[in-house]
């Protein structure tokens, strides 16, 4: 039985020099990447082709192919496209302005001392009215601030590593290490 389960695992493995065939089915044409290889220097480009053995980008519309043995990829990263704050920033909004919008419209619904004081109508109101204006300004503020989502792809076997420096909260202090993935 343990024979039968090694060999299943063996089989599922894929086979040294199938990195073309990872990258083939993680990447498509047009991707946008954000490459490292052994210059150390990061670029970022689209991809042209998946070869077998190699990565063929583009970094300019105008510029010439690259061509990228996987052999010298150090990471390789793909984008997820662009998201903004602008959902975070209406909610913040939002709540910003029915908080000030309810304490305006509850103040001046009772401005008229000789009859009685009907707080909770006019604050909904003033808090609903100025909590939308503010929301809409808080989704154009949170338009601004957008980052590109990247997403880690595989490299071949062998060929990925990656130190990271990491700050560890610990009883009376912080401890420093760093962490080697391979």
């Amino acid at each position: 039985m343990k024979t039968l389960l090694l060999l299943a695992l063996l089989l599922s493995l894929p086979a040294p020099g199938a990195a073309g065939d990872v990258a083939s089915e993680l990447l498509g044409i047009g991707d946008r990447v954000r490459v490292l290889d052994n210059t150390g220097l990061p670029f970022t480009a689209r991809v042209v082709d998946v070869r077998a053995d190699a990565l063929v980008v583009r970094t300019r519309s105008s510029a010439p192919p690259r061509v990228v043995p996987f052999t010298e990829l150090r990471s390789l990263e793909r984008s997820l496209g662009w998201k903004t704050k602008a959902r975070k920033g209406a909610l913040i909004g939002f709540a910003a302005g029915f908080a000030l919008g309810t304490k305006i419209g509850s103040d001046l619904s009772c401005l008229d001392e000789s009859q009685p004081c009907p707080r909770a109508g006019p604050a909904l109101r003033g808090g609903a009215l100025t909590g939308t204006v503010t929301a809409g300004l808080g989704a154009l503020i949170g338009l601004a601030f957008a980052h590109e989502r990247w997403q880690y792809l595989p490299l071949p076997p062998g060929r990925s590593v990656r130190v990271q420096p990491a700050l560890v909260p610990v009883r009376g202090g912080v401890a420093a290490g760093i962490a080697v993935g391979f």
